[in-house]
């Protein structure tokens, strides 16, 4: 990748090195992976590559290679950086499906929207040396259009800031930097002494010519001698002269070409120069530049070992000091699996306290160990589903999506608000969800063993005293004549008995009744002074009417807190253990506590235990069925039981008098009202089969409305007939029985599925598809729906 420093701002020697170094660096906080991944929000594992500098916590998006807007954002839950397998907390999605190229990258966690704003604007970034630290600074802005953003300002964790304090620490790796320092420093010298000695060999090459002149002019010289002194040589000299003269010509450019190469290696050794400065300033440049990489993240996030319990209001964590939060960001602080979690906005950060404004929390127990990250606002609120508030009341008060049901239909309300109008009836504020069936049909198979005759009727016979049957008119005009609340059968000796009788007598006409009331409470002297305490609901006696001494009872966090002296007739309790103490007048005294169970206490010989085989072992000795009467809530267990077999005693003997409804027939003035002029008969409904013929299938409406279809062939007709007359309700289910084929049906305009789009059959053999179809306007409209498929 190509980095994001150039000329401008550096040395072409150090933005070629330092641009490398950048993009080792962000290699280091990247990868990819092949892994097959669908794209949601969750934990996603995935294999990457191995030795990256991922961390927990750190943001990143997954990205697909080959469409990036099709991407994955959430935190780093696990990275393994020997075997390079990562899991990623997935918060955030765009796009669906299944993929397996991915690009994995350090991300930001989503800020606030901003403001709009001038387009187009990017920045000139340099590094600047603060201390051991280097950080970023915006010197210029290039590109935009509009108001040109004020520069001067430095990269902060979330955004540009003026303070040089807040701005990230940029400085990579100080072994990467000199290993590359020293490689550039040594070419340098490698080029300088090159140069050097390409310089000396010019050098030598010029003294060499100048040499070579010298010879020739003396040689010139002895030939023009010899030339004076024998003609025939004239030739030949003039000839060593022309030699002569083009060597010197060759020395004289050679020195020049000598003068040239000085000229060449003063220019090389000042580049050398140069070019180690620049790569002095970008080993600066580059220090910062790693630890921006390194710090970004951490600027990022933070995390806290501050027991809490999830919930609203304040939350409160001790986290590590110098983030870059600000008031009004949006925090999550969440488990290392995202399952516990609570988010809000910054309501307050000083040193290492962070206060969230916590509006959304998931779990409820106690956790100790976040990670806190930015995080993205939540969306709107969804629509609310419908909600089943059963039988339609007049008086209720019902909100919009609530669904009642009346007369066998379920109806959906509309408007909120409350109607005495039933829903049928109100169409304003009601619509049908799902309307009632229509009744089926059928005829009587028998009646208590007894087959119709042949007009469809059951002749019951009258009751007798070895049969049972109908009641006769004569029985029923007996017990016609028995006053309402009568006590059945009373004996004489149910009369005589004053304990059921009824009205005033005097005290002195009940033996032993003054005696009795003479030994009560009056209740005059209930809860009165000098009287007798009363008992709540619990059967205790109330705090108000107990001695002050009795209900005083203090509470200390320890017994080390109990006060040095006790107080006689106080009890102390130690809440740190829940043991309670009293003052012995030296020491306190721990009271002895329940045992917690009865299990803890020892069966006696007298008072045992009461044991359910114990009861069902008792005896009912002392039991009396002389009386028969209604039980009364003061009777003992053997006076109950008494009363009960006496009453089944008497009924029994007044039972043989009655008639059984064994055979005959029944008056109506005989039969409860509600039975009155009703038909007793079997209800079912009725099945048919119709067959695929050349692709044409009927249904016909009058031959029942269960349809049981074995496809054979595609329907390209599908016919309804005989539906019933508009204004009645009519609902048919479908049953296709697959033939292992893949087969389909072209279905009438007039049924209606959800979504406009019908289902595609099953093609699995023998199993079934199950639709149902309903109408109420004569067929003109069905509403059509699955009930089941593949089954």
């Amino acid at each position: 990748m190509a980095g994001p420093f150039y000329v401008k701002m550096l040395g072409p020697h150090a933005v070629r090195w330092l641009n490398n170094l950048w993009d080792r660096v962000t290699e280091q906080i990247s990868g990819t992976s092949e892994s097959d991944l669908t794209i949601g929000t969750g934990t996603q594992n995935l294999l990457t590559q191995a030795s990256k500098q991922f961390a927990v916590g750190m943001p990143v998006r997954i990205t697909r290679t080959s469409d990036v807007t099709q991407w994955m954002d959430g935190q780093v839950s696990a990275y393994d950086a020997e075997t390079g397998d990562m899991s990623v907390l997935v918060a955030a999605t765009s796009g669906a499906g299944t993929f397996s190229n991915w690009t994995i990258s350090l991300s930001g966690q989503s800020g606030p929207a901003g403001a709009v704003g001038d387009k187009g604007w990017s920045p000139v970034i340099a590094v600047i040396v603060d201390g051991a630290r280097r950080v970023m600074r915006v010197i210029d802005w290039a590109g935009g259009q509009g108001v040109k953003p004020s520069s001067g300002t430095y990269v902060g964790a979330a955004g540009l800031v003026a303070d040089i304090a807040q701005a990230v620490d940029i400085r990579g790796p100080q072994g990467d930097v000199t290993a590359a320092l020293e490689a550039l420093r040594e070419q340098v010298e490698l080029d300088a002494q090159a140069a050097a000695d390409a310089a000396l060999a010019a050098g030598q090459s010029a003294q060499l010519a100048g040499q070579r002149a010298q010879a020739a002019d003396e040689a010139a010289g002895a030939a023009a001698a010899s030339a004076s002194s024998a003609g025939d040589k004239a030739d030949e000299a003039a000839a060593s002269a022309e030699t002569a003269a083009a060597r010197r010509d060759e020395a004289v450019q050679a020195a020049t070409d000598a003068g040239q190469a000085r000229a060449d290696a003063d220019t090389a050794r000042d580049q050398a120069v140069a070019a180690k400065g620049d790569a002095v300033a970008a080993k600066g440049q580059a220090e910062a530049a790693r630890d921006a990489a390194q710090n970004y993240a951490a600027a990022l996030a933070g995390s806290s070992v501050t027991p809490l319990v999830p919930g609203a209001g304040p939350a409160v964590f001790a986290t590590q000091a110098g983030k870059a939060w600000t008031l009004g960001q949006r925090l999550r602080a969440a488990s290392d699996d995202g399952s516990v979690f609570v988010e809000g906005p910054v309501s307050a950060y000083a040193g290492t306290s962070l206060t969230l404004a916590v509006e959304y929390f998931v779990g409820a127990v106690e956790h100790a160990d976040w990670n806190i990250a930015l995080v993205g606002g939540r969306g709107a609120q969804g629509v609310p589903g419908l909600v089943s508030r059963g039988p339609w009341a007049a008086a209720a008060a019902y909100a919009v999506g609530d669904l009642a049901t009346d007369d066998g239909a379920t109806w959906e309300r509309i408007v909120a608000g409350t109607t005495p109008t039933n829903p049928a009836a109100d169409p304003v504020n009601w619509r049908v969800f799902a309307r009632r069936g229509i009744d089926g049909s059928g005829s009587v198979v028998s009646v208590q063993g007894i087959a119709p005759d042949g007009g469809g009727d059951v002749t019951l016979p009258e009751a007798t005293a070895a049969a049972a049957g109908l009641m006769p008119a004569a029985d029923k005009g007996k017990l016609d004549g028995v006053a309402a609340g009568a006590t059945a059968n009373a004996a004489d000796s149910h009369l005589l008995d004053r304990a059921n009788h009824t009205g005033e007598e005097p005290i002195s006409a009940v033996s032993g009744l003054q005696a009795a009331l003479d030994g009560k409470i009056p209740l005059a002297e209930k809860g009165a002074v000098g009287g007798v305490a009363t008992l709540d609901g619990g059967g205790k006696v109330p705090a108000a009417q107990l001695p002050s001494f009795v209900d005083d009872v203090l509470e200390y966090a320890s017994q080390a807190a109990f006060p040095a002296v006790g107080e006689s007739g106080r009890i102390y309790v130690a809440l740190d253990t829940n043991k309670t103490y009293r003052w012995s007048g030296s020491a306190y005294v721990e009271i002895s506590a329940s045992p917690g169970s009865t299990d803890a206490v020892p069966e006696g010989a007298m008072n045992q235990y009461f044991t359910a085989a114990r009861v069902r072992a008792a005896v009912l000795t002392g039991l009396s069925t002389a009386v028969n009467a209604a039980i009364a809530a003061t009777d003992t267990m053997l006076a109950a039981l008494g009363k009960l077999q006496r009453q089944i005693t008497d009924n029994a003997a007044a039972a043989a008098n009655a008639s059984n409804l064994t055979s005959g027939s029944l008056d109506d003035a005989r039969l409860p009202s509600v039975m009155t002029g009703k038909q007793l008969t079997s209800m079912s409904e009725t099945s048919t089969s119709p067959a695929i013929s050349g692709g044409t299938l009927v249904l016909d409406c009058s031959a029942g409305n269960q349809f049981t279809v074995s496809l054979n062939a595609n329907i390209t007709t599908l016919t309804i007939a005989n539906p019933p007359a508009a204004g009645k309700s009519y609902a048919m289910d479908l049953e296709f029985v697959a033939d292992g084929t893949a087969r389909t049906i072209a279905w009438p305009g007039t049924v209606k599925w959800p979504g406009g789009t019908s289902p595609s059959l099953t093609a699995a053999n023998g199993k079934a598809d199950v639709f149902v179809l309903r109408t109420r306007d004569g067929g003109a409209t069905w509403r059509a729906f699955k009930a089941g498929q593949n089954s």
